[in-house]
């Protein structure tokens, strides 16, 4: 069985400090309707959001169209990207956070960089373990552990790859590479 999985960032909101509470813009709005009609064309049993308002308002017409309630997931919630306090404008706010995609012959390449916090080598060495919760805050965590786990073996059942560098004050790396072709039916690992 084929399982489709689509992530959808939140639409644009204008930038404020209340993180949580922060709604979508106009044009966020908007931007919303236009992603709902899209994924309207498939089939889609769940919804899952971070607790933002700002996402949750992203995928609620898709949600009401379905007739789902938006499964609110905490540890979906963004990672902290830097320890200086950011700018209000939201597009200096986000200016070193870069995410390109790739399109090749045979596959497709996501590359994530970001100039935040950034990751020692000992978190390198376990992100992607079932369980293990790195952080690069002094604020305790509720997470699981499992996120990069699931990204990983999605990768990987997917015959893709995913690699990750990062430099502790400088920031972190994200390259995930996957066949355009998807796996084979007989390939059940």
């Amino acid at each position: 069985m084929r399982t489709n999985i689509y992530l959808v960032r939140h639409a644009h909101s204008t930038y404020t400090s209340d993180e949580l509470g922060r709604p979508l813009s106009t044009k966020g709005l908007a931007d919303a309707e236009r992603i709902s009609n899209i994924l309207k064309k498939e089939k889609i049993d769940r919804i899952i959001s971070s607790p933002y308002k700002r996402a949750i308002q992203t995928v609620k017409g898709i949600a009401n169209f379905i007739g789902k309630e938006i499964i609110l997931e905490d540890g979906f919630k963004e990672r902290t990207l830097s320890t200086k306090p950011l700018p209000e404008d939201f597009h200096t706010a986000i200016i070193d956070i870069y995410i390109q995609l790739y399109d090749y012959d045979e596959n497709v390449r996501i590359h994530i960089i970001d100039h935040g916090v950034g990751m020692p080598t000992h978190m390198l060495e376990n992100l992607f373990q079932q369980y293990y919760r790195g952080t690069t805050t002094d604020t305790a965590s509720e997470r699981t552990g499992l996120g990069m786990a699931i990204v990983y073996n999605l990768v990987r059942a997917h015959n893709g790859t995913i690699s990750v560098e990062s430099e502790p004050s400088k920031g972190t790396a994200f390259d995930i590479s996957l066949p355009k072709t998807g796996r084979s039916q007989d390939n059940t690992s």
